[in-house]
């Protein structure tokens, strides 16, 4: 994420830990913003729920990454039920909810 912000002094990290302290910062006053992947601040605020109910997600992201499951034309021609499986189950995991339980768990 960083390295959309050029010669910063921002501080990078990845695990829970870290954002749970970071976010006490950011809820005491302590420094004035804290970016996050969507994915990342929403489990975290969901699973902190009471000690961060006074931050807020900021609206637009400073930053939309699209990201893609590309799949061989060797690979789709030579397994083509199968790759209408994948795309099938991919639909039905994030249309279901499921997508979002286990994106939870990554960033425990």
């Amino acid at each position: 994420m960083l390295r959309n912000f050029p010669k910063n002094n921002i501080p990078e990290f990845t695990s829970l830990l870290k954002w749970v302290v970071y976010l006490r910062k950011l809820d005491k006053g302590r420094i004035a913003a804290v970016v996050a992947t969507q994915g990342q601040g929403d489990s975290i605020l969901k699973k902190h729920p009471g000690e961060f109910k006074e931050i807020i997600k900021m609206s637009p992201p400073l930053k939309i990454k699209n990201a893609y499951l590309l799949l061989s034309h060797q690979f789709v021609n030579q397994n083509r039920q199968l790759a209408e499986d994948i795309w099938n189950e991919i639909r039905r995991i994030r249309e279901s909810g499921e997508y979002e339980k286990i994106a939870d768990k990554y960033y425990e």
